[in-house]
């Protein structure tokens, strides 16, 4: 069934983008329509909609004949929640608003955005006598001189620099990023088939890993808080403790390959006969040098082989993805051969599985990749006589979401499309790929997150209104797009 369903979050990204598209502009209209008629609950579903599908505010909608609505959808989610009285996630919405600077086009609905910024938690008491509107406007005027004053940045409290927040928000994300990137890192090891019985048995290692994942958690929780507010203490802290996190994770990293050879040595003694103690402890000391050494020569070689297996084990999803794709080309000999070929290789993989030698490991991998190649030839064909999604796009996308993100860059490196649109999707899909190995490498590969800002800043300029759907990519790469975009 998992095929299926990756062909499916493939297609997500390419066959249904111009849905989305068409499906945004519904939403935020209908949301309008509740706001005009002051259903400010039936606005923030609408709006959220809308935001979900693409949150860049700036171009104009058509509402109905040469009438244009303003796309504000942050703005007016944040006039919903304001109406409704919840002030905190209305200053979180009027931040995300005024961060990206189309609302600012529109002097009216940027004044009333400051001034809600700056209102108080209660609406005022009703007056016993009636202001005249003389008066009315002269008091508009000074709390707009007041709001202009303050100048807050991301929350109604705020009187910092919006420089130094912003600052603060970019170093507290990079801190936060990094020490996801490790907590993955570690989460790959300690499920691999020889770190198993060590993390079962060491509940130290699992209270290390707790831990610096409850200080993740704070660390992600103070930032939104401080942008909410627009605290830099607050917002400092969040990185303060990210790195706390990093520096947590890293020594863990360190425990859990000496609790590793610990263990190997623990297991190797009680399986040797009686007596050897002795001779262990009067051995030539170069000689029990050797030893440890071939032990770890032995344990990495196991390392490197457990990892190729499951590189291995993921370009097989890959070539169930790419069958399921072939079965629907139609009759075709060529066709049939290669899926012939593909299914060969899977059931070689199923026999051998994740106990073979790391050279036939390797081999069927690469004799996966040739056939894999080859069947996005065939498919090519196919999509050009039915317009259909570029086959060689679908196959990234199907080795993206198994896991196989080092195929998917390999694969659209050499691809190139006609088409602008298919090019642009390419773009995104690389620099998810690319993301998606910085964090796991633990957020050190400056250069793969250059290469990956690079793509995503190529995917805007090729196509500005096309941005990563958060119900198919992660949201800490929908924001890092959105940065670098």
């Amino acid at each position: 069934m998992r095929g299926p369903r990756i062909v499916g979050l493939a297609l997500a990204i390419l066959g249904l983008a111009v849905l989305a598209s068409a499906d945004y502009k519904k939403s935020f209209l209908d949301g309008c329509k509740a706001r005009d008629q002051s259903n400010w609950q039936q606005t923030a579903v609408k709006m959220r909609e809308a935001i979900s599908e693409n949150d860049r505010e700036g171009e104009r909608v058509r509402a109905a004949g040469m009438s244009f609505e303003g796309y504000y959808p942050h703005y007016y989610l944040g006039l919903a929640y304001f109406k409704s009285g919840n002030l905190s996630a209305a200053a979180t919405e009027f931040a995300e608003s005024e961060r990206q600077g189309a609302i600012k086009s529109n002097a009216e609905l940027y004044s009333n955005l400051r001034r809600m910024q700056g209102s108080a938690p209660s609406p005022p008491p009703a007056p016993a006598v009636q202001v005249a509107k003389k008066e009315e406007k002269k008091e508009e005027k000074k709390e707009e001189k007041k709001a202009d004053d303050k100048k807050p940045a991301d929350g109604p409290k705020s009187g910092a620099d919006p420089a130094v927040i912003a600052r603060a928000v970019e170093r507290a994300r990079n801190e936060i990023e990094r020490g996801q990137g490790l907590q993955i890192a570690i989460l790959e090891v300690k499920d691999s088939q020889p770190f198993v019985p060590v993390w079962q048995h060491d509940p130290n290692l699992q209270e290390g890993y707790s831990l610096a994942l409850q200080k993740l958690n704070r660390a992600k929780a103070l930032l939104q808080t401080g942008k909410t507010k627009g605290e830099v203490t607050e917002i400092d802290a969040a990185a303060d403790i990210a790195s706390d996190a990093q520096a947590d994770l890293v020594k863990l990293q360190s425990a859990m390959a000496e609790r590793k050879t610990a263990y190997d040595k623990a297991q190797l003694a009680a399986k040797a006969p009686q007596g050897q103690p002795d001779k262990v402890a009067t051995a030539d000391p170069t000689k029990k040098k050797h030893d440890d050494e071939e032990l770890q020569l032995k344990e990495k070689a196991e390392f490197d082989r457990q990892e190729v297996a499951k590189q291995l084990q993921r370009r097989v999803g890959s070539a169930n993805t790419m069958l399921s794709m072939l079965e629907k080309a139609g009759p075709d000999p060529a066709v049939a051969r290669s899926k012939s070929e593909i299914k060969s290789l899977v059931q070689r993989f199923s026999v051998i599985g994740s106990g073979g030698t790391i050279a036939d490991l390797r081999m069927l991998g690469d004799r996966l990749s040739e056939a894999l190649s080859g069947a996005n030839e065939l498919l090519s064909k196919v999509a050009a006589a039915s317009g259909g999604p570029p086959p060689t796009l679908v196959d990234a996308a199907a080795s993206f979401f198994n896991g196989d993100y080092q195929r998917t860059v390999s694969v659209l490196e050499k691809a190139s499309f006609a088409e602008s649109r298919a090019t642009a999707h390419a773009l995104m899909l690389r620099a998810a790929a690319r993301y998606a190995l910085f964090m796991v490498g633990g957020g050190k590969d400056e250069k793969m997150r250059a290469l990956a800002a690079a793509d995503a800043g190529a995917c805007h300029r090729r196509d500005p209104k096309l941005t990563p759907q958060r119900s198919v990519f992660s949201p800490a790469f929908a924001d890092f797009f959105r940065k670098n975009s």
